[in-house]
């Protein structure tokens, strides 16, 4: 089988994915609006009858979340592919930028660094530039243990406050702790 071939039947496997995964959802948001619509709760339902309901919209509510990180999981697992397909087609004349491509990014969020502030100064650069231009999207809530990586920044390309050392960063879900003295990643 060839490249086309195969990507077309995984083009057509991941739609119907997306199509299941949408359908569970449209069928949850219906069950959910069923039970708390005025005609499923008024005066005569019982104290009991309005728990196993609730119980009910907790478990559908339960139920939704973990669709939702499926569907948000395939997504981004199609963005991965198409950005590792990127690096591999950018890597003879972008060899840093193609390896943060290839090993820096999970889901939307890109975790890299240099050793050394000009080392970070000139990767920033680099991959702010050629990010939008190659990779089809723009780098923004910038983050560094080191306040100067940001003094350039517009105010728009960061969300994060410039002296971030009283509170953590939630990234790849860990929190970062940016303060020079730390640096390292935690969880709670």
């Amino acid at each position: 089988m060839d490249k086309k071939s195969e990507n077309k039947n995984h083009s057509n496997t991941t739609e119907e994915k997306l199509n299941r995964l949408k359908g569970s959802i449209k069928g949850t948001l219906t069950r959910l609006e069923t039970l708390t619509s005025e005609k499923t709760v008024s005066k005569h339902t019982s104290i009991t009858e309005i728990e196993v309901n609730l119980k009910k919209i907790d478990q559908l509510q339960i139920n939704l979340y973990k669709i939702a990180e499926d569907y948000c999981e395939l997504e981004t697992s199609e963005n991965l592919e198409t950005l590792k397909a990127s690096a591999d087609e950018e890597r003879a004349d972008f060899p840093d930028t193609a390896d943060i491509i290839s090993n820096d990014i999970y889901r939307a969020d890109v975790f890299s660094g240099e050793s050394t502030l000009k080392g970070a100064k000139k990767l920033q650069i680099k991959v702010s530039h050629l990010f939008p231009l190659r990779v089809g999207f723009e780098l923004h809530k910038w983050v560094s243990n080191n306040p100067e990586l940001l003094k350039d920044l517009s105010a728009s390309s960061y969300v994060f406050d410039k002296e971030c050392q009283d509170a953590p960063v939630k990234i790849l879900g860990m929190l970062y702790i940016c303060d020079p003295k730390v640096d390292c990643l935690t969880y709670k």
